[in-house]
């Protein structure tokens, strides 16, 4: 995270900065390690960190955020504005 905000901070002064990082962890109580992927954002607003743990193999840590994620997220959303004015 401080490293992103750094880089930020060499760049344009509007410019916002993201990184993908990977790694394996796992809890105590977990059975398995698990594969946790982090998102940092760097703007002028400050930095924000995105955790996703997933136990998907084969794709970038990018692409799994990207692609995966928000797509998933996007639908969730679409399906909460269609539910509401139904009162659902």
């Amino acid at each position: 995270m401080h490293s992103t905000a750094a880089r930020r901070a060499r760049s344009a002064a509007d410019s916002k900065l993201r990184r993908y990082k990977e790694f394996l962890d796992g809890a105590a109580n977990w059975s398995r390690v698990a594969r946790i992927i982090a998102r940092v954002e760097a703007s002028a607003q400050g930095t924000e960190t995105r955790l996703v743990v997933t136990n998907v193999t084969g794709a970038s840590a990018r692409t799994l955020h990207e692609d995966l994620c928000c797509r998933r997220g996007q639908a969730e959303n679409h399906i909460k504005s269609w539910k509401t004015p139904l009162g659902c």
